[in-house]
């Protein structure tokens, strides 16, 4: 009797010693190495599904050092769940298909412990998938309820996605689960889930206290898509100031901005000049920017005409304000002679085609130049029609 008692403890502090060992192992797996695989251990005994359908979380324990990965899996649905008063095996080869068939990596994932776990028909209802008591909620509650939501899922993922900006979500609140927040009085969720791509649709986990204080969850459809960011001023700018790219940033629009505001890019913006005062934090517009000015209204400015290898220039009069590249209207020194040029550089500009003709009627006196844009010696000058 008493080597029999003796043999007895022996073996139960080695299965403890085992276990322990176990759960070390477990604990060297997911907080040792970033790069390690998920470890899937099959529970030992029968499981209940948690709804009406069976997730990876109902039947297995999972580790990794991702928190978010665990979440991702243990929400993964395996199978339906059985019907009340039957039960369901599944293999690890079989979870492990379902899992490649929802993207993710089998070679990433290890299962452990057991092969095959049983589920049992009678299926856990979740804590708040029905209301306390039934009551009425009026549309506005609903809504109320719904915002709540996706106010609470849009703050979780730019907190989670800090560089994504901001979100908006799309929640599908049944109407027992709007009962359910209403009744509580919840003013604060907690929010798990999500994986990308984000705008599909995805099943995220609401947590909330009851009135009485009770831990509550929902799992809730939401579908999340990020909002465009405005291009603004990170510091004060100056009127006539030329922008930088280190004056540049990115912050999130309001509604009345996205509505109202186009959305330019940075290289639309950078070393132009600032048309007022911007305030840091200021959206950046085609509005508050233009063009560096290279010719302003009233200046006398050369005009160049190319044609047949000829370069000819004569002085004009700026109608306008341009910078490189735009265009202008100049005119003759007879006050008659309006045509159409390019800004080409300070105080210069190029005739464009549509205004030849223009040329060869008008009274303009233009004078041959060489390359560089001096006078020849010759001195080869004429009228619009180039001396003919």
């Amino acid at each position: 009797m008493f080597l029999f008692l003796k043999n007895l403890t022996l073996r139960v502090t080695a299965c403890g010693q085992f276990r322990m060992g176990m759960f070390a192992f477990f604990v060297f797996l997911t907080g040792t190495s970033s790069g390690a695989a998920a470890v899937v251990q099959l529970r030992e005994e029968r499981c209940s599904a948690s709804g009406n359908v069976v997730t990876l979380g109902d039947i297995a324990e999972v580790y990794d050092a991702d928190p978010n990965q665990v979440i991702n899996l243990k929400q993964t649905m395996i199978m339906p769940a059985p019907v009340p008063g039957r039960a369901s095996m599944v293999d690890h080869l079989q979870i492990k298909s379902r899992l490649q068939a929802v993207g993710f990596n089998s070679a990433e994932i290890e299962f452990t412990g057991r092969s095959q776990v049983w589920i049992e028909g009678a299926m856990k209802m979740p804590q708040v998938s029905a209301p306390v008591r039934s009551v009425n909620v009026s549309h506005t509650q609903q809504q109320r309820a719904k915002l709540l939501v996706e106010q609470s899922v849009a703050t979780f993922l730019a907190t989670r996605f800090p560089h994504a900006g901001r979100f908006q979500v799309e929640a599908k609140l049944a109407e027992e689960q709007a009962i359910a927040l209403s009744q509580s009085n919840a003013t604060a969720l907690e929010i798990t889930g999500g994986s990308v791509p984000l705008t599909t649709e995805q099943i995220y986990l609401v947590q909330f206290k009851t009135r009485e204080g009770t831990p509550s969850v929902l799992q809730v459809p939401c579908a999340a898509q990020a909002m465009p960011r405005v291009l603004a001023v990170m510091r004060g700018v100056n009127k006539g100031q030329i922008l930088s790219v280190n004056d540049l940033g990115w912050r999130n629009a309001s509604d009345q901005e996205l509505k109202r505001l186009p959305l330019i890019q940075p290289e639309q913006v950078i070393g132009r000049e600032a048309t007022r005062d911007l305030r840091a934090g200021d959206a950046v517009t085609t509005e508050t920017v233009r063009t560096v000015p290279l010719v302003n209204t009233g200046e006398t400015v050369s005009l160049y005409s190319r044609r047949g290898g000829i370069v000819v220039r004569t002085e004009v009069r700026s109608m306008g304000t341009a910078g490189q590249g735009e265009y202008v209207t100049v005119q003759g020194p007879d006050n008659r002679t309006k045509l159409t040029a390019r800004v080409i550089g300070f105080h210069e500009v190029e005739v464009v085609n549509e205004s030849a003709d223009q040329i060869r009627n008008s009274d303009l006196r233009f004078t041959a130049t060489d390359a560089t844009g001096g006078n020849l010696p010759s001195q080869i000058s004429g009228t619009g029609g180039y001396g003919r």
